[in-house]
């Protein structure tokens, strides 16, 4: 398939984040190939959804690819003609548009550079070091080139999802009938808010049954919003100290009522990678178990108008949030019943015409099978858990002169905890691109994790 001096695994935000900054800065004609499971245009299922009410939850002033220029997705709305505000929550459809375009932009003027792309479809499944180069394989298949950058997303829960929709940002809601009266969903994080609002938008009036091992959806953005009163905490109340201590300092914070908690969370955003670093391995692994899930609630919020909605629902009771795990779920004759364990035992409901399937992220190692064997290989190391990779402070993974092979966001999950949102994506693409670009590696970089 011939050489390239760098393979780019993954073709949704993180690897056109990574092609647009190296086009961009690149002063010699290079090679690159992107090696993506998604045809080129298709950037990942959350912006894969073609539905209006399915938005960013992330203003669009702060949704630029670039590090260096936060607002430039809004200057592209501008440009089209769109009209928002800067703090609107906009369709998520509409950024696939602006990353296509973005990629557009890239591909003319990497013509006019003689830098020559190519694009091949197809689940990068292992990585071999060839001394000279690296072998990203797929299907049978080598792509060769000096570098590989591991841009491959956030990967779903994968499972026998029997007669739950697995995919639901794919069904086409027009579909619902009256006839439907019952709806349950697996999980209640974003993606089961995007389904809730879906439904809603149909003016279906049946029942929605939200189970979860939490029953929380998460929390609305602050009407309002005002950036300035983000306040800079202070440090050592955070990093370097025992998780029980961080908890202590984070609500002592949030009870003296000087600010609402939104300002709060926003604020401690640039300490979270610092302090999960200074953690002990007993205590990353207790914020995962414990606070992982009241962390994404608070951290990871939706649009006012979206949560009123929700809201709405829930106070007329037709939405209503269980606190459960769904073991398993099967049809039967009067529709399909899930089986659920909750505190007091296993339990079953019964009777649902539709269930969704939104449980999310799944970070685990061992779920990965590329992960898994380049670990396996030593082309990458543990972080000291079971979730991810190392990587140095300009995202280096792996180097054996003249090979190097780089990673960003979700596979440094259990090295970095905050790195699958828009604004460290864009500054981890940056990274990269730069060191790729300099072809020079510091001997004495940190490692992350």
């Amino acid at each position: 398939m011939g050489w390239y001096d760098i393979a780019i695994v993954g073709g949704g935000f993180s690897g056109v984040a990574t092609i647009a900054n190296i086009v961009r800065d690149a002063a010699k004609p290079i090679a690159i190939a992107v090696v993506s499971r998604d045809a080129r245009g298709v950037f990942g299922p959350a912006y894969a959804t073609p539905r209006d009410e399915h938005l960013l939850n992330v203003p669009a002033a702060n949704m630029g690819l670039f590090a260096d220029n936060p607002r430039h997705f809004y200057e592209w709305t501008q440009a089209q003609g769109i009209t928002a505000a800067p703090g609107d929550y906009l369709p998520r459809r509409l950024y696939a548009q602006y990353l296509q375009s973005v990629l557009d932009a890239a591909q003319a003027a990497a013509r006019d550079k003689g830098i020559r792309i190519g694009w091949f479809q197809g689940e990068a499944e292992d990585i071999e070091d060839h001394a000279e180069y690296l072998s990203v394989r797929s299907g049978g298949d080598g792509i060769d080139a000096r570098v590989v950058v591991l841009a491959i997303g956030n990967a779903l829960h994968k499972g026998d999802a029997g007669p739950a929709i697995d995919q639901p940002w794919k069904f086409d809601f027009k579909t619902l009938s009256p006839a439907q009266k019952k709806i349950a969903l697996i999980g209640s994080g974003l993606t089961a808010a995007d389904i809730i609002i879906s439904i809603l938008d149909t003016g279906w009036q049946g029942d929605i049954t939200c189970y979860s091992g939490h029953a929380a959806l998460p929390r609305a953005h602050l009407a309002g919003y005002d950036a300035d009163k983000r306040v800079a905490l202070p440090p050592d109340q955070y990093i370097s100290q025992r998780l029980s201590g961080i908890m202590q300092a984070l609500r002592r914070e949030i009870k003296s009522g000087a600010r609402e908690w939104h300002y709060i969370i926003d604020s401690l955003r640039p300490l979270t990678q610092d302090i999960w670093r200074s953690l002990s391995a007993t205590d990353r692994e207790r914020l995962v178990k414990k606070y992982f899930t009241l962390w994404n609630i608070h951290r990871h919020r939706y649009a006012p108008h979206i949560a009123a909605r929700i809201d709405a629902a829930q106070a007329g009771g037709q939405l209503k949030m269980v606190k459960a795990r769904v073991a398993s779920a099967a049809q039967t004759p009067d529709g399909v019943a899930l089986e659920l364990a909750t505190k007091d035992g296993v339990e079953t409901a019964a009777g649902f015409d539709l269930v969704f399937r939104c449980t999310g992220v799944d970070y685990k190692t061992a779920h990965n099978p590329l992960l898994k064997n380049i670990i396996a290989k030593g082309l990458a190391k543990p972080p000291g858990n079971d979730y991810g990779i190392r990587a140095s402070d300009n995202m280096l993974v792996y180097r054996d002169r003249p090979c190097a092979m780089y990673a960003l966001g979700a596979p440094l999950f259990g090295a970095l905890f905050e790195t699958t949102a828009v604004p460290e994506l864009r500054l981890q693409a940056k990274l990269i691109s730069d060191s790729f670009l300099e072809d020079s590696i510091a001997s004495k970089s940190r490692a992350i994790g």
